[in-house]
C-alpha cells in the first residue's frame, strides 16, 4: 500500500474514532456505551504505533521536539485557555462556581506539571497518557535500538511483554499516579501492535468474513462483561489484549471500505485530521443542545447547564443524535474560523514585513 493511501486509511480510522468518542459522552445507551468502550480510544494508541519511525532512534532530541510541541504544549494551551475562558464559561452556568485570580494563577501553574484542570477538557487525559505511553515505547524501543539483536522483533516482543507485566503488577498492588504512568506500561501494546501491523501491512489481509468474525467476538465481549479501558483484574487484562486485535481489525477494514467512496472518505479524513479540536471542544458544544433541551422540558432548570457530559433527562436515542451532530460540527467550525483568523493573520504580517524591507 502506497504511504498516501495508508495514511487516508488512518485518517479514517482516527475519524471513526472520534465520531465513537463524541457518541460515547452523548449519552447513548448503556449497550452501545459498553461496546464503544472496547476500542475506540485504542485507535489513537494504535495510529501513535502505526506512525513510530526508526529515524527517531537515530535523534532521540527530533523525537523529543516534535512530541513537546504536538502533546505536551497541545495539552498546556488548550487547559490555560479554558481556565482563562471558565469564568465567562460559570456566568452561563457551564459550570457551577468562579475562579479568583489566585485560582486562574495556580490552575495555570499546575497544567504545566501535566495536571488537568477544566472539567469541559476531560477527554485530554489522553494526552497525558499519550506522552507516558510514547515515553516508555520509546525507551523500549531504543534499548532495542541499541542492542542490534539478530532478531529484533522476538526482543521487542519480550521487552513490551516485560513491561505490560510491570503494569498490571503496579496496578494490581494499587500503584496510581496522576500521569497515568502505571496503565502507560500495559498500553505500549497498542503502539506495538501498531507498529508491526505497519511493517506487516502488505501480508494483513482483508477479508469481510473476518471483519464480521471480529465484530461478532467484540459484540459478545460487551455482551458477557463490561471493560473499562485497562481492567484492573487480570482476566480483564487478557481481555484487552483480544479486544485490541479485534478492534483494530475491524475498524481498519471498515476504513479501507470507506476510503472507496471518495465523498465518504473526504468527511472522515476531516474528522481525522481535525480530530483535535473535536475532542478538545464537543462537551463544550454538547451545551448548545443542553440549552435547547432545558428550553423544551419545564421541569429543568438553568442549573442543568452544568450537568456532565450530558443532561441525561429525556435523553434518548434522538437527543444522543443532536449531541452527537453538534458536537462534531460546532468544534469543526471553530476550527475554520479561528484557522482562517490566522491565515489572515500571517497574511498581513508578511505583507507588513514586506512594505518595511522596500
Amino acid at each position: 500500500m502506497s504511504k498516501k493511501k495508508s495514511n487516508e486509511v488512518l485518517s479514517v480510522m482516527k475519524g471513526l474514532a472520534i465520531s465513537m468518542i463524541v457518541i460515547f459522552h452523548s449519552g447513548c445507551p448503556a449497550w452501545l456505551f459498553i461496546f464503544f468502550s472496547l476500542f475506540h480510544i485504542s485507535v489513537f494508541y494504535f495510529s501513535m504505533g502505526y506512525f513510530f519511525k526508526k529515524e527517531y532512534l537515530e535523534n532521540p532530541m527530533d523525537f523529543v521536539k516534535r512530541k513537546f510541541k504536538g502533546l505536551y504544549l497541545t495539552f498546556v494551551k488548550w487547559q490555560i485557555a479554558f481556565i482563562l475562558l471558565h469564568n465567562f464559561l460559570a456566568s452561563l452556568h457551564i459550570y457551577e462556581n468562579q475562579y479568583s485570580l489566585s485560582d486562574i494563577v495556580r490552575r495555570c501553574f499546575v497544567v504545566c506539571k501535566l495536571v488537568p484542570s477544566e472539567l469541559m477538557l476531560m477527554p485530554f487525559w489522553y494526552i497525558i497518557s499519550a506522552i507516558m505511553c510514547l515515553a516508555v515505547y520509546f525507551v523500549i524501543r531504543y534499548a532495542v535500538f541499541l542492542l542490534k539483536p539478530k532478531c529484533e522483533n522476538l526482543l521487542l516482543t519480550v521487552f513490551v511483554a516485560c513491561s505490560m507485566l510491570f503494569g498490571v503488577f503496579l496496578l494490581e498492588s494499587g500503584f496510581r499516579t496522576e500521569l497515568y504512568l502505571e496503565s502507560s506500561f500495559v498500553l505500549v501494546y497498542i503502539l506495538f501492535v501498531g507498529e508491526m501491523w505497519h511493517r506487516y501491512e502488505e501480508k494483513i489481509k482483508m477479508n469481510a468474513f473476518v471483519a464480521l468474525f471480529c465484530f461478532a467476538l467484540l459484540i459478545v465481549f460487551s455482551r458477557f462483561r463490561g471493560l473499562s479501558f485497562v481492567s484492573q483484574d487480570f482476566w480483564g487484562y487478557w481481555q484487552y489484549m483480544v479486544v485490541t486485535i479485534l478492534g483494530m481489525y475491524l475498524v481498519y477494514y471498515v476504513s479501507k471500505r470507506i476510503c472507496k467512496k471518495e465523498r465518504l472518505k473526504r468527511i472522515f479524513i476531516i474528522l481525522g485530521n481535525d480530530s483535535l479540536y473535536i475532542l478538545a471542544l464537543h462537551i463544550l458544544a454538547f451545551k448548545l443542545v443542553s440549552f435547547v433541551k432545558n428550553l423544551i422540558y419545564d421541569d429543568l432548570t438553568i442549573k442543568n447547564m452544568s450537568d456532565f457530559t450530558v443532561i441525561l433527562n429525556y435523553n434518548g436515542i434522538l437527543w444522543c443524535c443532536a449531541y452527537t451532530i453538534v458536537g462534531i460540527a460546532v468544534p469543526l467550525v471553530i476550527m475554520y474560523f479561528v484557522e482562517g483568523i490566522k491565515q489572515k493573520s500571517l497574511r498581513l504580517i508578511n505583507n507588513l514585513f514586506s512594505l518595511h524591507k522596500r
